[in-house]
């Protein structure tokens, strides 16, 4: 499949993602990926090797199939020109970071809540070393710093079994990516405190109060700022929504930028089962 790079990038830049459907047929679903399930049958950790020294730490333990199995996944990530597409949306060199299987069991619990992926957490706000390795990693994402440290990832999730409404499917709030880009960055000049805004409820409540508002209009302007409240209402009345559930069916993509806001809503009905590469700004 060809795909439209610079299109790719310019959506994911302005909206935080963007989906490709059935970018694998069934036959190539089977041939590519069903080793996974011998995989799982054998409780294996869904990690497969990407760096030199992962590689040689399988070989220490003769996995030697496991790192066949991530030549082969880098194969994939190659042909659709994974890095070509980061590279693009970092404006910057990238590297393949991770790859793994993420298997999630049928439940009624979401995989995971509504979060960003920079954002401090608060568990780590009082620390340290939490919010060294904090401003390292925006430094690196928001103004292009060198440090050691880069966070910002663009993920790239093969979708192995259908995800719907309620059933597995990948939430995002769109331009949430412009939202949280905008607040590290007045954190980073001193103009905003640094506050824990890792969580929806979080970042919520820092861009709602009435000076730091006033600091993101000057720079998104009111209108994203404004809907982006607007959308996120539900979580301060501590309920969830469907209204940003992306559905997606076997051998599709969805390609999402961890500045978004995101969440992954539970697999009330069937287990889920995903391919995610992981791509980071290239270190120095």
């Amino acid at each position: 499949m060809d795909l439209n790079i610079g299109e790719i990038a310019k959506n994911i830049s302005q909206y935080g993602y963007t989906k490709i459907p059935d970018i694998f047929d069934q036959e190539s679903l089977k041939r590519n990926f069903d080793f996974l399930n011998k995989n799982f049958q054998k409780g294996d950790d869904g990690q497969f090797p990407v760096f030199a020294k992962q590689i040689f730490l399988k070989a220490l333990k003769f996995d030697f199939k496991k790192i066949q199995n991530s030549i082969e996944l880098k194969k994939i990530s190659n042909s659709l020109k994974f890095k070509n597409i980061s590279d693009e949306v970092n404006k910057s060199s990238s590297e393949l970071h991770m790859i793994d299987s993420y298997y999630s069991k049928k439940s009624n619990e979401d995989i995971i809540t509504w979060h960003n992926d920079i954002g401090i957490r608060e568990e780590n706000f009082n620390t340290h070393k939490g919010r060294e390795l904090f401003y390292n990693c925006s430094k690196s994402t928001i103004f292009n710093e060198k440090t050691n440290v880069s966070s910002r990832g663009l993920k790239f999730f093969i979708y192995l079994t259908d995800v719907q409404s309620e059933n597995g499917a990948l939430a995002i709030i769109p331009f949430s990516n412009q939202i949280v880009k905008t607040v590290t960055a007045l954190i980073l000049e001193n103009k905003i405190p640094l506050t824990p805004y890792w969580s929806l409820s979080d970042l919520r409540t820092l861009v709602d109060k009435k000076n730091n508002k006033t600091l993101i209009y000057e720079k998104l302007g009111e209108e994203k700022v404004d809907a982006f409240i607007k959308q996120t209402e539900f979580i301060n009345n501590k309920k969830n929504t469907t209204d940003f559930d992306i559905e997606m069916k076997k051998g599709s993509m969805i390609i999402f930028d961890e500045l978004c806001v995101h969440r992954g809503s539970a697999p009330k009905k069937s287990d889920r089962l995903v391919i995610r590469y992981l791509f980071r700004k290239k270190l120095n």
